[in-house]
């Protein structure tokens, strides 16, 4: 009894000595800091509390939590392996209670997801490290993943800083200049604070939009739409924008922002995050949006972000070796911001979209990060279903993680209820990029898509029966080499296939020329390196 009471006066007195300690130092800051206001000791309070908060969250006593919130430095330990690709995640706003807004989350749920983060050993990175990492001139550790907020917010700012600074992680906000730079506002982040944000060392600046953020006629009929999509209705002359009017206003917003904040917050700007993630390709009235807004962000920003469902994109962004010869980079975000993304939403996702290795085996008892690239399907069963909507002919789904897969051989158990054709990807990158053995009723084709460019490499139509009930299809892609097989029979082979397509994922498509008739059911997959093959 007597050594337990010991122990507790012990523990009591190291406490106090803590706190004395705390109280003397604050005293020090409060006399030399010039910029101490109740503002900030609101946010130092906080910081202990997210300390404190997040030692308890591990398990620690509370006096080893006390304890841990009162030493300096990170509270965890970086990964010993290498990133082979890095999440980005994308917040808006971060409120006390919910406002109905698909953009704004609660400051506890934010707190919730970097604690969920922390304890997975997941550290952020900054602006250079992922474009060093993304020309292959730096190597990060495995989990690193990027923090980032848009519009320049205060409720962002200051509700997220004392909660990354407990951590010990950074964030990039993409501020909306002349909303923070022209006149008070007490919505939007001053140019006082914007500077004393970079001088934290927590926070990067970056761009959003000059003014670019509403939505703007687009029509006489008071249709609106994205400032980078279309092209803008003048009232008082009663048309469209020319084209050159959309490319010289998107060129002088892109312009502008970034010469607002460097020459105003004094900082260097080298990423731009496209207002609504919209970088053309929403456009109602002008198909040339994209290709104009990709083209004048790129002679600007080396690194420009977005965010959009998960149709036919990776989740993460890659390396690979071709980046080295590239200055510009397409950023893909993840929108974490949105009120049903819970901690273990978000974690769940990150684990399935992580890059995967082989060999891979997939029997479809839960979901391993399957993506839609359109149309629907479901895992149930033990198997995957593709199947197409009303108003469809084709679906299609990916697997997320895939995308470094370089040379192998992928074995698909398929059935086809309705006797539709069935489409095996390799090498897949997106949408516009990938390798294909289509298995049609008559027809067997090795095809490939370049930048949208789509072509049948070889076919053969002779003496091709389309099987019924369960059967089994693959492809070997190797090289410069492809092989659609049949059944276990190679029943195509191509040796020119282009090198741009040297790696990428696997997935899956159905078809029919009538709508809502087509379907196949994925009911094992696996797939296996090749490391035999003469590559050359």
């Amino acid at each position: 009894m007597n050594t337990s009471i010991k122990k507790i006066k012990a523990q009591f007195t190291i406490l106090v000595v803590f706190l004395f300690l705390f109280v003397v130092g604050m005293s020090f800051i409060v006399r030399d800091n010039p910029y101490f206001t109740g503002t900030y000791i609101t946010g130092l309070a906080q910081y202990f509390k997210y300390r404190i908060s997040y030692a308890r969250s591990i398990n620690e006593t509370w006096l080893a939590s006390v304890s841990h919130a009162l030493k300096p430095g990170s509270i965890y330990t970086f990964s010993s392996s290498e990133a082979e690709a890095i999440p980005v995640l994308v917040y808006h706003g971060l409120l006390d209670k919910h406002d109905g807004s698909k953009i704004n989350i609660l400051v506890d749920e934010f707190k919730e997801q970097m604690f969920a983060l922390k304890r997975a050993g997941y550290e952020t990175i900054g602006m250079d490290d992922l474009y060093q990492f993304m020309r292959g001139e730096k190597k990060l550790f495995d989990k690193s993943f990027m923090i980032t907020f848009d519009d320049g917010r205060k409720d962002s700012y200051y509700e997220a800083d004392p909660i990354l600074n407990a951590l010990g992680y950074k964030a990039i906000m993409f501020v909306i200049s002349d909303y923070s730079l022209r006149g008070e506002s007490s919505y939007y982040l001053s140019r006082e604070e914007l500077r004393r944000m970079e001088e934290s060392g927590r926070w990067e600046i970056e761009s959003h939009t000059k003014n670019g953020h509403s939505e703007y006629d687009i029509s006489p009929y008071g249709e609106k739409g994205h400032f980078f999509s279309n092209k803008l209705y003048i009232p008082n002359e009663d048309r469209l924008e020319t084209e050159e009017e959309f490319t010289a206003r998107v060129e002088d917003d892109l312009r502008g922002v970034k010469d607002d904040l460097e020459n105003e917050v004094g900082v260097r700007i080298i990423g731009f995050a496209f207002p609504f993630g919209d970088f053309g390709k929403d456009s109602f009235n002008f198909r040339d949006a994209q290709e104009i807004v990709r083209k004048a962000t790129d002679a600007l920003y080396p690194l420009s972000f977005y965010q959009t469902d998960f149709r036919s994109k990776f989740t993460f962004n890659y390396f690979e070796e071709t980046n080295s010869k590239k200055e510009n980079f397409f950023i893909r975000r993840i929108d974490a911001g949105n009120p049903e993304w819970s901690a273990d939403r978000l974690m769940a996702l990150l684990e399935s979209a992580h890059p995967k290795s082989l060999p891979y085996h997939d029997a479809f008892s839960r979901d391993n990060g399957w993506i839609t690239a359109w149309s629907n399907f479901k895992i149930k069963d033990n198997g995957l279903i593709i199947k197409t909507g009303n108003e469809e002919t084709g679906a299609a789904a990916i697997l997320d993680g895939s995308f470094l897969w370089r040379d192998y051989v992928l074995r698909a158990r398929v059935s086809s209820p309705r006797e539709n054709g069935i489409y095996v990807w390799a090498r897949f990158k997106d949408e516009h990029n990938w390798a294909g053995c289509n298995f049609g009723k008559n027809f067997v084709h090795v095809e490939r898509a370049i930048q949208g460019e789509k072509r049948v490499i070889k076919g053969i139509r002779d003496n091709i029966e389309y099987p019924v009930g369960d059967f089994e299809v693959a492809m070997k892609a190797y090289g410069r080499n492809v092989e659609c097989i049949l059944n276990g029979e190679v029943i195509v082979r191509s040796s020119f296939l282009e090198e741009e397509l040297s790696n990428g994922g696997i997935g899956f498509k159905t078809w029919d020329e009538r709508e809502n008739n087509s379907e196949v059911i994925i009911k094992e997959v696996h797939v296996e390196e090749i490391k035999s093959e003469n590559n050359d």
